[in-house]
């Protein structure tokens, strides 16, 4: 009898301790996980990435440039690196570079928008997945812009013709395409009263009527913005001017570009078709093209500026005769942005921080100088560098072993940004 009991019990206790570990049969127990088994899910790279886009402004307007960076992770939160990644927009947006791959989970590249306003998408792509990040890209808006009128001679002949050229930009940019409207109190005809702006320039002809003699008023219309010059006519022949000269917009940043006008006339007040060469300028910065013939005695250039500041002269040549102008070269006003891949750490953990240096437009500044520190012992790793083409600087933040705030400073020429990480203990 005791022979047959001893099997009987120990049966009921395997399948009691059975039931107990299995959770109830059903109830609320807490079951193994996989992972304390060593069973985890592949946090595969192709699978499981983690795409940040971060464009530097959520709206922009029609064909402006931005600063754009992604930042990749894996399944783990570690940072990407070597990931292949297209970028693609879904209202015609164009990206400097379509492809590039992660380098401690970084890319940067600039984004400029299309010229269709609405809600813009801009996609980027692994080789098993797509994300997205909405853009606002808003309604083109009627803009006063800067205007200026130039003429070949302030003082032409009683039917003689002069040239006439109108310089239009828009926040520190030539402008292209805006209408330009023109009228004179004087009697006299131009060759086109209206037009479009090209490369930031409108060039056309006026030629007052036989009989008309003293000084009046030309007049240029963009928009609601207007600008006038003073013309004097007069009956006695006047020696005319062969070259003149001016520049739009009359002042820029380092690295940006301004269109210049060249006008020229032969000695009988006709337009020239003799070959012009920009000479070398007084600052830093070079002409695009160089040299050239004037097309209706009207030649047009662009210049780029170098990173001295200042009053530059850029002047022209044409056989024995020479223009200049002057264009002013100012210092811009800058805008750091330090931003923290994570905003809470662990004690000793690197994290990737990205610094963008721009304008106040916006515009990416490439090699600005970098110079970082944080609070907390914690340190920065690279504590200094420069900006690449996009106008980012990237590095680690890397944590002390001391829990608290540490607030990362980072300075540049002209401006300094901040940004705060949490360190928690382990």
């Amino acid at each position: 009898m005791k022979k047959c009991i001893l099997p009987a019990v120990c049966l009921l206790l395997m399948l009691a301790f059975l039931f107990v570990g299995c959770g109830g049969g059903g109830g609320s127990g807490d079951a193994i996980s996989s992972s304390w088994l060593g069973l985890t899910a592949d946090p595969d790279i192709a699978g499981n990435l983690q795409v940040d886009i971060r464009p530097s402004s959520v709206s922009v307007r029609p064909g402006q440039a931005i600063a754009l960076s992604v930042f990749v992770k894996d399944g783990y939160g570690h940072p990407a690196n070597d990931i292949k990644i297209a970028f693609a927009s879904q209202l015609g947006g164009t990206f400097d570079d379509k492809t590039a791959e992660t380098s401690n989970g970084w890319v940067s590249t600039t984004f400029t928008a299309g010229t269709q306003p609405g809600t813009e998408s801009i996609i980027v792509m692994t080789s098993a997945k797509s994300f997205s990040k909405p853009l606002l890209v808003q309604n083109p808006v009627a803009v006063n812009p800067t205007i200026q009128i130039v003429t070949s001679a302030d003082t032409v002949q009683v039917g003689s013709m002069v040239t006439v050229a109108i310089g239009v930009s828009e926040n520190g940019v030539p402008s292209n395409e805006v209408e330009v409207r023109l009228s004179s109190t004087l009697k006299g005809d131009f060759g086109s009263d209206s037009g479009k702006v090209e490369n930031g320039w409108f060039s056309t002809t006026f030629k007052p009527d036989s009989d008309t003699a003293g000084v009046g008023t030309l007049t240029a219309m963009v928009n609601n913005a207007s600008a006038s010059k003073s013309l004097s006519v007069v009956k006695e022949k006047m020696p005319n001017p062969v070259l003149s000269m001016s520049v739009s917009p009359e002042s820029i940043f380092p690295g940006q570009t301004a269109s210049v006008i060249v006008i020229a006339k032969d000695e009988n007040g006709s337009p020239s078709s003799s070959e012009i060469f920009m000479l070398s300028p007084s600052l830093a910065g070079g002409f695009n093209p160089a040299s050239g013939k004037p097309v209706d005695g009207v030649f047009i250039t662009e210049f780029t500026a170098g990173n001295e500041i200042g009053s530059a002269t850029l002047s022209a040549r044409c056989g024995e005769a020479t223009a200049s102008t002057i264009l002013s070269i100012e210092k811009p006003e800058i805008v750091m942005k330090v931003s923290p891949s994570m905003s809470t750490v662990k004690i000793k953990e690197r994290v990737p921080v990205s610094v963008l240096v721009t304008d106040t437009f916006s515009r990416p500044i490439d090699n600005a100088p970098v110079y970082l520190s944080a609070e907390l012992d914690c340190d920065c790793s690279p504590e200094e560098g420069r900006t690449n083409d996009d106008g980012y600087f990237f590095f680690d933040f890397v944590a002390s072993t001391t829990a608290g705030v540490s607030k990362i400073h980072a300075l540049t020429t002209g401006a300094t940004g901040s940004a705060q990480i949490t360190v928690v203990g382990p």
